[in-house]
């Protein structure tokens, strides 16, 4: 668990869970205990020892343990189709059909029953985030360890004064740049500890309810080396399928440098928790991983209409997947392995990027790899269902 580097937007349950120190841990805290932490630890203890053992107890026990593993993923995006909720179904009755085999002095549970019948709730009512309440239960929790010293009625003024207070400073700081210059490293350290002032993972609670456009983040104008606009004039030819010669005379390799974007509510950046990104090739239609290094924003002109237009560009240095013979990660459906060492850059288009990934460094049979496990909020089948496999883009540099 110490080894992981989750996303922003999960926070890590404490590395001492499960011991009379920490006490219990919360509905969220198990969540990320369960679909990250046991997943990386149990395929790497029980997996790799008995892979050749299909009917071992501890291997079937294991895929038990995955398959409910993949439904609550399913079960907790922030949308919902007919297509990942009958992939939920399928799985939440393999994995009880499977319990039953397992432990047969087990008796099912009311709570095993609505499992089945939460798709209905799917479909009428949408995604459970939509519907779920932690902010009202930690809100709830904020209030009764609030010591009023016995002065009942004082403390709900206090803090309506102090929600007021902050609420009138946030307004006051949105519309005086002069303001925000004066400040501005006080500002930059407060929106750090905001942007890591979190717990859990509960969709709806993080970052991205707040960081809405770009204006969050530093930017500075630069010039691009020619490789970059290069690459930029590639993925433009790609995209409105013209030749290189329809684009003479139209770009520059003047660009804006972001600290950090936004996307699909999302937030990436070179920070060490918001770099760790899942990416679509959109000639394969695989997925790969990579690192961010930097972040340009890059106008240039349409083609036909001649409205300037925008694009957000990571740059990235790939993660090179190992052989999946070797990767039971892989055959398993959760995430991938790869090589340590970093792959070349590659220029990204903010609209391939797919989810961030929980990124763990382990020795699997004496070889030193990263663990990739994507964490996704929306449907990806080829993501989960792992038909959309890695591919090595390049080998690996130093």
């Amino acid at each position: 668990m110490a080894i992981t580097i989750l996303p922003s937007w999960i926070d890590s349950p404490p590395e001492n869970w499960g011991t009379k120190a920490n006490g219990k841990l919360s509905a969220d805290e198990w969540k990320v205990v369960c679909s990250v932490s046991l997943v990386i630890t149990l395929i790497r203890l029980w997996g790799y020892q008995y892979e050749n053992q299909p009917h071992a107890r501890q291997f079937q026990l294991l895929q038990n343990f995955l398959d409910l593993v993949h439904a609550m993923r399913l079960l907790n995006l922030r949308e919902t189709s007919s297509d990942s909720r009958d992939e939920y179904r399928s799985l939440i009755l393999k994995y009880l059909r499977q319990v039953l085999v397992l432990f047969p002095d087990v008796t099912l549970k009311p709570n095993h029953h609505y499992a089945i019948h939460i798709v209905e709730d799917l479909e009428w009512m949408g995604p459970v985030q939509a519907r779920n309440t932690p902010i009202f239960e930690r809100t709830n929790h904020i209030l009764q360890e609030v010591n009023s010293n016995n002065h009942s009625g004082e403390v709900e003024a206090t803090m309506q004064k102090d929600y007021s207070r902050q609420g009138a400073l946030e307004i006051i700081l949105e519309h005086s740049q002069e303001l925000r210059d004066e400040i501005g490293e006080a500002l930059d350290a407060l929106l750090d500890m905001k942007r890591e002032s979190h717990r859990g993972m509960f969709d709806g609670t993080d970052l991205s309810t707040w960081a809405s456009s770009d204006r969050t983040f530093k930017s500075c104008d630069i010039v691009m080396e020619n490789s970059a606009l290069d690459e930029i004039l590639n993925l433009l030819c790609t995209k409105y399928s013209l030749p290189l010669s329809a684009w003479n005379g139209q770009l520059t390799r003047n660009a804006i440098r972001l600290a950090g974007v936004v996307s699909n509510g999302v937030v990436f950046s070179c920070n060490t928790r918001e770099s760790s990104v899942i990416f679509k090739h959109l000639d394969a239609g695989n997925y790969g991983a990579g690192i961010i290094q930097g972040i340009i924003a890059y106008s240039y002109p349409h083609p036909i209409t001649g409205a300037l237009e925008t694009t957000t560009y990571l740059e990235i240095r790939t993660l090179n997947p190992i052989s999946a013979e070797h990767d039971l990660y892989r055959r398993l459906n959760c995430g991938w392995l790869c090589s340590r060492q970093l792959g070349r850059y590659q220029l990204l288009p903010i609209s391939q990027v797919v989810s961030h990934f929980a990124r763990t460094a382990l020795t699997i049979k004496d070889m030193p790899v990263t663990h990739v496990l994507p964490t996704p909020k929306s449907y990806h089948p080829n993501l989960f269902n792992n038909c959309g496999m890695p591919i090595s883009v390049d080998n690996a540099e130093d």
